[in-house]
């Protein structure tokens, strides 16, 4: 009887004593988590943006290069119109270019991308899904190059339909439709969802983001 007792009183204070410390490594590690995020945010958003930078620079390098009141000389100027953030950059050979930030649910989780558009405001130059936690190999591929190039070019205003981008099964032949991945339907149609909603507020906002860019 006494060694059961011992035997759980030991279990008991070693349970406590590993939560401790995993706790304390978790509080111990969590800046640096947070700091890896914030990097990764900001390699997408000057991939889109097709900003060349060293990937061994870390998020507050990353972020030097962000203009504004301590920084007038940056290259990306960061913006909001109404509820839609954006990055706006002047690429040398391709010309004002802007990464809006939208996210939403997907199929396990919450999804955040950038889609980044030229200047007209209509045509995608470039897409990122920088966090999601759909399935790998199924929803998982919205991230691959694969699915992601595709975008590059459509329009978000096709005639005479609603804006936003069709993903479609069976083959895209439209100005503003892509292939599906295979086998994630649901995760598709979500990503759809959003960027139909985000594709709305670009659009009805771009005048406001074309003259606070310069355009106008």
């Amino acid at each position: 009887m006494k060694e059961s007792l011992k035997t759980i009183l030991f279990a008991a204070a070693l349970a406590v004593v590993c939560a401790g410390l995993l706790t304390a490594a978790n509080q111990v590690l969590k800046p640096y988590q947070l700091a890896n995020q914030k990097a990764e945010k900001w390699r997408n958003i000057y991939d889109v943006l097709d900003v060349a930078y060293d990937e061994d620079e870390s998020a507050e390098q990353l972020l030097s290069r962000v203009r504004g009141e301590k920084n007038p000389d940056g290259i990306v100027f960061a913006a909001a119109a109404g509820d839609l953030k954006y990055y706006q950059y002047t690429h040398p050979t391709d010309g004002v270019l802007r990464a809006v930030e939208f996210d939403g649910p997907g199929l396990w989780g919450h999804v955040r991308g950038l889609i980044c558009m030229k200047a007209d405001l209509t045509t995608i130059y470039r897409i990122s899904f920088y966090e999601h936690e759909e399935t790998p190999g199924l929803g998982g591929e919205i991230e691959s190059a694969g699915f992601r190039d595709q975008f590059a070019g459509k329009t978000i205003a096709a005639s005479g339909e609603k804006a936003g981008i069709r993903i479609v099964r069976g083959g895209a032949t439209g100005d503003n439709e892509v292939d599906a991945i295979s086998g994630a339907t649901m995760t598709c149609d979500k990503v759809e969802a959003m960027l139909d909603a985000v594709c709305e507020k670009i659009l009805a906002r771009r005048d406001e983001i074309r003259k606070e860019g310069g355009d106008e």
